[in-house]
């Protein structure tokens, strides 16, 4: 039994030496610009300094609503691609695209960050269809389950020994809903009840 269980340490240690050398990608949507794009930049830009190693251990797959956005971050050398969150297509090129970095890089899906997202208050008092309600659901909500639906099965089959990360940017009015923000503070709701879901 004392062999065994040294076996089983040895193996283990050898598996985390060769995971901790793979590229760990993280895939980032509504990188246009905001909160996505700092932090694609924050991941991928190499800096002076012993606290910015880490870097090198990170390749960046940053998803954008326009062909424009993607060919500003390939120009400063972050992976990019047209990604429209709310489209099948898009989100299944998307997958296969992440498919052949993972496999050409000999590296794991470690981080699916869902931060794409619109701000479109929506006060329903003076709608006089759901078209504007449908469209902030189906980029804050909908777009945010299409993209970790899609990627899951990769960050489960390559992640397992260092463990993913899903992290679902909403926002305070995912608990406090305000006057005349009723669609939006909707959108956000859903998505910190499905992010709890997840989460359990």
């Amino acid at each position: 039994k004392l062999v065994q269980q040294s076996v089983i340490v040895r193996t283990k240690k050898k598996m985390e030496q060769v995971v901790d050398k793979r590229k760990k990608l993280v895939v980032i949507s509504g990188c246009d610009r905001g909160f996505g794009r700092l932090l694609a930049e924050a991941l991928t830009i190499k800096h002076d300094g012993p606290e910015n190693n880490n870097n090198d251990n990170y390749l960046v797959l940053a998803l954008t609503l326009t062909k424009e956005a993607a060919e500003e971050l390939k120009a400063i050398k972050i992976l990019a691609i047209q990604c429209n969150v709310t489209s099948d297509n898009d989100v299944h090129t998307m997958r296969e695209y992440v498919e052949t970095v993972v496999k050409k890089e000999n590296g794991v899906l470690h981080t699916i960050v869902n931060n794409a997202g619109i701000a479109n208050p929506g006060d329903f008092v003076w709608f006089h269809d759901m078209e504007i309600y449908k469209h902030v659901m189906d980029v804050n909500f909908f777009g945010q389950l299409r993209v970790t639906q899609a990627l899951l099965p990769i960050m489960l089959r390559t992640s397992r020994v260092v463990g993913g990360r899903i992290l679902n940017m909403s926002s305070v009015c995912d608990t406090t809903a305000s006057p005349s923000n009723s669609a939006y503070s909707a959108s956000k709701f859903a998505l910190e009840a499905w992010s709890d879901s997840l989460r359990l």
